[in-house]
Formats: C-alpha cells, structure tokens, sequence
C-alpha cells in the first residue's frame, strides 16, 4: 500500500527536475535620501530589472535522468518486497500447518495417557500394582493435557500471525489444507543459482548501480558554469530620463570546486557493485546451506 505514495513523491519530484530556472523581477534604487545634491528623491535613480539563470551542461536532462533512474529502482524494490512477503506468507502458512499437526499428536498422546492411567488405575485396585505408579502415571496424564493446551494456544497465535498478513486481526478460518510431506522434485544446485542470480534482490544493484550513474552525469553537470543575466529599465529621476540596463555574470573555477561531488558519486556506484557482490555471496551460502539441509 505505501508504494503508491512513492510512485506519487517521486512524480512531484520528476515535475520538479523538469522545471526550468525562474524569472525574477527586481526592484532597485540609489542614490536616495543623501546629502547635498542627492538629498530627498530628486537624484535618485530606479531601476527594474527581469532576471534569471541560462543552465549550462544540460543540468535539466540530468537531473530527470536521476528522477527516472530512481522510478526504475523502485520498481525493483517492489519486486523484493513482493517476494519477500510472498515467504512470509508461504513461511506462517507452513508454521500453521505444522502446528495442526502438532496439536493432533498431543492430542493422541494425552487421550493415551488417560488411557494408561485408567489401567495403572484398574491394576492398583487388583493389587497388581503400587500406588507409586498410579501417581506417576497421573503426573504422566497431567502433563499431555498442558502439553496438549500449549500446543493449542500456539496454534491460535500462528492463526493470528497468518491473518495478520491481509489485514485481519481475528482468524476467520479453523484449519489449512496442505501436505507437509509433498516435497517436490530435486533441482540441481547450479540451476537454483542460476535463478538467484537472476533474483529482483540481485537485479536492484543493477538499477542502483544506473541510477548512480545518472548521478555521476548530474554531479559532472555541476562543473558547467550557469550564467546568469538581467535587462530592465533605469529611470534617472533628476533628468527624467529613461535607459536599458543589461548584465550577465558567471562563477570562475566552479570544474574545479566541483571535483569532489563527482568523487563522492563515483564513490557510491563502486559501493554499490561492492554490495552487490558481497550479497551473492551470502545467498550463495544461505541456498547452498538450505539446500543440503533438504
């Protein structure tokens, strides 16, 4: 349900990237409120001014390819989180499963016991047998029943958890249906790994490894100087007359000042890689493990 509301941040956030540099308009007066000759308003001179950023090295187009690279990453972790609640749900459903079987078998261990006691019982009264062991085998036939209500009450939590995953707070179902022992066709190792490799969990990096790309390329946009530039008209007051005033300026140096925000993005795609590696790994050893233990 959150990711909705993802996708829609991330559309503000792409309407955003797509704007272009916003105009200005300024006001400005000098040589107001002086003294002598520039005493008062009759010297002043006042000028209005549009303004705004012309954007250097295609920072528009980077910055919509970060917002795009980010939708794709996005859509990867989608794909995690489905399979991952996906296991959840098979894992609580098997816990449930394995927990009615539980309770079947406690049932018929303490159905046995009361059994055993009812004879322990009957030889006692035959002089059979002592009444040490009338006592044990009750102690024998009060331990099934705790055992059998233990069994029991962990079955209502595991219902519990298993309905807590589609919003339900209270079971609306008595029993699963399903055969622990189907355990299917053996599938070679390599073929298992093979689909791992292919896994949404391992396909993210890709994406994350591109969507550091795109901000490698926004962070090499920033070395392009912007330039900035204003036209307006100056009103000289004392004279009464009017003229156009225009500018443009540019920081110096900025490839420069710009060289450690490109280190800092190449930085994080190598981390990336790094990671990706590094979670083979352990999903190698988690399915090489799991799958000697099948």
């Amino acid at each position: 349900k959150v990711f909705p509301y993802r996708y829609a941040a991330l559309q503000g956030q792409a309407e955003t990237a797509g704007l272009r540099p916003a105009y200005e308009l300024g006001f400005d007066a000098e040589n107001v409120g002086g003294t002598g000759d520039f005493s008062g308003a009759g010297g002043a001179e006042l000028t209005i001014a549009l303004s705004s950023v012309i954007e250097m090295g295609d920072k528009r187009a980077a910055r919509q390819g970060v917002i795009s690279h980010s939708r794709s990453v996005l859509n990867a972790s989608r794909q995690v989180e489905s399979l991952a609640l996906l296991g959840e749900v098979t894992r609580r459903y098997v816990d449930v499963l394995a927990a009615q079987e539980q309770v079947t078998l406690a049932g018929e261990a303490a159905q046995l016991a009361s059994e055993s006691l009812r004879i322990v019982k009957k030889r006692a009264t035959a002089g059979a047998t002592p009444e040490a062991e009338v006592k044990r085998a009750q102690a024998a036939a009060e331990q099934a029943k705790l055992a059998l209500l233990s069994e029991q009450q962990r079955l209502a939590y595991l219902k519990v958890s298993l309905s807590a995953l589609w919003g339900v707070t209270s079971p609306d179902f008595d029993k699963v249906e399903g055969d622990l022992f189907q355990f299917g066709e053996d599938v070679a190792f390599d073929l298992l790994y093979a689909k791992v490799e292919k896994n949404p969990a391992i396909e993210v990096f890709a994406v994350e490894s591109r969507l550091k790309e795109a901000e490698i390329r926004l962070a090499q946009t920033q070395s392009s100087a912007d330039i900035s530039w204003s036209v307006g008209v100056r009103r000289l007051q004392e004279t009464d007359d009017t003229a156009l005033v225009a500018g443009f300026s540019m920081p110096l140096f900025s490839g420069k000042r710009n060289v450690g925000a490109v280190s800092t993005a190449l930085a994080e795609k190598n981390q990336v890689l790094a990671e990706r590696d590094v979670m083979l790994l352990d999903l190698h050893t988690q399915l090489f493990r799991a799958f000697h233990n099948r």
